[in-house]
């Protein structure tokens, strides 16, 4: 975080470079002259206070959308912004009931575990963004269970069903 009146008094600052591109810029006082050029990502925060603010923006290098399709699922990030030779956060893993998430995937190959950890290494090498129909896609497995059927007070045996797929349909056994 670059806290206010950090510049004060930089009147000759031609440029101010940051790599960060989560660097918070908190400038109330309006320190940072109206003559320097702020440099950043092309998504960033950087961009976006000078976009707010009115400041001169250089672009440093050029960052990626990475967009994510939950296939029903609910929470965690609908995107999030590759930056090359960085690494890539964590993510929040995507709940939907009944089911165990089990990654982000694009086709067979799998970007991040249920734990929302990315597992290509630590920077993803891509030239384009990924949203679309290039978005990663969510895998899920139904959740299973055991069901056990109370005869009620008749006579026989109920037999238990095994490994019942959450939302699937099934019959009860005959005895």
């Amino acid at each position: 975080m670059i806290e206010h009146n950090s510049f004060s008094g930089c009147d000759n600052l031609k440029e101010l470079v940051i790599g960060n591109p989560n660097c918070v810029i908190s400038d109330k006082e309006k320190t940072i002259s109206d003559n320097t050029e702020i440099k950043g990502w092309s998504n960033s925060t950087v961009r976006t206070y000078c976009e707010k603010n009115n400041k001169k923006f250089g672009q440093i290098g050029i960052s990626y959308i990475i967009g994510f399709n939950k296939q029903g699922g609910a929470g965690g990030e609908e995107l999030i912004y590759a930056y090359p030779g960085m690494n890539m956060p964590a993510v929040i893993s995507p709940e939907k009931a009944g089911y165990v998430f089990k990654g982000y995937y694009n086709g067979d190959r799998q970007y991040y575990n249920a734990s929302g950890e990315f597992v290509l290494g630590e920077e993803l090498k891509t030239e384009e963004d990924m949203i679309g129909d290039k978005a990663l896609e969510a895998v899920w497995s139904a959740e299973k269970y055991n069901v056990l059927f109370d005869a009620n007070g008749a006579k026989g045996n109920m037999s238990m069903l095994k490994d019942v797929e959450y939302d699937s349909e099934f019959l009860a056994p005959d005895s």
